[in-house]
């Protein structure tokens, strides 16, 4: 089992109605995809949200791609592009 804090920004918080979770997931290796994937089944306002807002992910504070691994005590990080001006 892999155990992970995800933190979620802006839209996706609300969305959520959290701004962090804590997921355990039942895999020996998991990947963010698999974060999404238990995101979207558990809340079906992200799902919606996601349609319209591409995803930023982090793990650890680094940039990364759905297919890249997580391990235990990772944190992801998910937020909407930020711009600014």
């Amino acid at each position: 089992m892999v155990r992970v804090r995800v933190k979620l920004f802006a839209v996706l918080a609300d969305a959520v109605g959290a701004k962090e979770l804590v997921i355990d997931l039942n895999k020996e290796k998991a990947r963010v995809k698999d974060i999404l994937d238990y995101v979207r089944s558990k809340y079906p306002r992200f799902r919606e949200v996601e349609k319209d807002v591409p995803i930023l992910m982090l793990v650890n504070g680094v940039n990364v791609l759905p297919d890249s691994e997580v391990k235990e005590g990772d944190e992801v990080s998910l937020l909407p592009p930020v711009s600014g001006g």
